[in-house]
């Protein structure tokens, strides 16, 4: 199986934190925390997780199916994944293989407000390319 490409673009940028804004928490899950939530080792490393991880589906290969996927997940406040989904698709199966990779991540840092690590939602793009 041919191993995806996959980058991560405006990975910090997609999670919903926007300067100036404040901190918004939503039914126990904040979107907007003091600290992001972060992948242990960075970027860097996310990067190299996923690109490791990913199996670019064989529909997609010969659909010529390129493009990015918006994979919705909460890092709870133990670093764990939780109620990862689907937020935008390009079909070809990409959908499907990101969000199985996304709950094979192993614990994140949890993000923080005003100290206190929190239950936040977090929006990670992956990217698809032949």
């Amino acid at each position: 199986m041919v191993r995806a490409i996959a980058l991560i673009v405006l990975v910090y940028c997609m999670h919903g934190s926007v300067c100036g804004q404040e901190n918004v928490k939503t039914v126990g899950v904040y979107t907007i925390v003091d600290k992001e939530a972060s992948y242990p080792g960075g970027e860097k490393a996310l990067s190299r997780f996923l690109v490791s991880n990913i199996i670019y589906p064989r529909r997609a290969q010969k659909k010529n199916i390129e493009g990015t996927v918006l994979i919705q997940f909460i890092v709870k406040k133990n670093g764990g994944i939780e109620k990862a989904k689907i937020l935008k698709g390009i079909g070809g199966g990409c959908d499907v293989e990101a969000l199985r990779v996304v709950k094979e991540m192993p614990n994140w840092n949890p993000g923080e407000q005003d100290g206190v690590a929190v239950d936040m939602f977090f929006t990670l793009p992956i990217s698809f390319s032949l």
